[in-house]
């Protein structure tokens, strides 16, 4: 029963969360994009005390590799070695790519060294959230 709940009680935050994002950005691929909101539900789990520090840092973990993983596919199809060279090619999708991964590799971070001193704070981890989640959707 308590599997039950926990599952229904996932769904629907998954649920909420993807509403939020509400719509995707044209320059940000649909992997990359589903990425994104993986990343957003573990921080709305943390900030909402339903996981600790080391839980959302493993998760984001995972989840970011899977992102750099994706860039690497794209630069690897693009010819190119660097993303800066993938810009030059006018290829902005993945320039937003990268940027969400860049965004979602400090969001980590801060969980991180929040677990430590308390610094930065929920709130300053909250505005990093949101910064994502608008990039997402531009």
């Amino acid at each position: 029963m308590k599997k039950a709940i926990t599952l229904f009680m996932v769904l629907i935050l998954s649920g909420l969360v993807l509403s939020g994002c509400g719509n995707k950005s044209s320059t940000v691929s649909e992997e990359v994009y589903n990425y994104g909101v993986a990343i957003l539900e573990t921080c709305d789990e943390f900030l909402d005390g339903k996981i600790f520090n080391d839980e959302a840092v493993k998760r984001m973990d995972n989840t970011i590799e899977r992102i750099k993983d994706y860039n690497d596919k794209v630069l690897n199809k693009l010819g190119v070695e660097t993303m800066v060279e993938a810009r030059f090619d006018k290829n902005y999708q993945f320039y937003d790519d990268n940027t969400i991964e860049t965004k979602s590799s400090i969001l980590r971070h801060d969980i991180n060294l929040n677990e430590y001193d308390g610094t930065p704070t929920k709130e300053q981890i909250k505005e990093k959230r949101n910064e994502l989640e608008k990039k997402l959707k531009q």
